[in-house]
C-alpha cells in the first residue's frame, strides 16, 4: 500500500546519482531532474483519489456545503502543481520563473478562496 514511498526514494536517489555522476554536463542534469520528478509525480498522482475520498466523508459527517468543498479540492490541487513547476524551474536554475509560478499560484487560490472568505464573514455577521 505504502511501497510508492520506496519507488519514490529509489527514483529520487538514482536521479540524484546520475546528476552527480554527470557533474559537468549541466543540460543532462536538468533533463534527468525534470524526468525524475515527472515519475515521482506521477507515481503520487493516484493518491489524490484517496484525499478526494477523505474530504467526501468529512463532508458527508459534517453537512459543509459541496461549493465549499470543491473549492478546498481546487485550491490543493493548484497548491500541489504550483509546487511541483516551482521546483522544477528551481531545479533547473530558472528561479525567476519559479517565483513567478509561485506568486500566480498563490493569486489564483486567493481569487478561488473568495467565496469561503465571504461564508466566513457572513456566518460571523449572523453570530453577532
Amino acid at each position: 500500500m505504502h511501497m510508492e514511498i520506496v519507488q519514490i526514494v529509489i527514483i529520487g536517489l538514482c536521479a540524484t546519482i546520475f546528476i552527480a555522476i554527470l557533474d559537468k554536463q549541466k543540460e543532462f542534469k536538468v533533463y534527468i531532474s525534470i524526468v525524475a520528478s515527472v515519475i515521482i509525480f506521477f507515481i503520487f498522482i493516484d493518491k489524490f483519489d484517496s484525499i478526494i475520498a477523505l474530504f467526501n466523508k468529512i463532508n458527508a459527517l459534517m453537512n459543509i456545503d459541496d461549493v465549499y468543498m470543491k473549492i478546498l479540492l481546487q485550491i490543493l490541487g493548484i497548491a500541489f502543481v504550483t509546487e511541483f513547476g516551482s521546483q522544477l524551474c528551481k531545479d533547473s536554475g530558472q528561479k525567476s520563473i519559479a517565483n513567478n509560478i509561485e506568486i500566480a499560484g498563490k493569486i489564483i487560490i486567493l481569487v478561488i478562496s473568495a467565496p469561503i472568505v465571504l461564508g466566513i464573514i457572513s456566518l460571523i455577521e449572523s453570530i453577532m
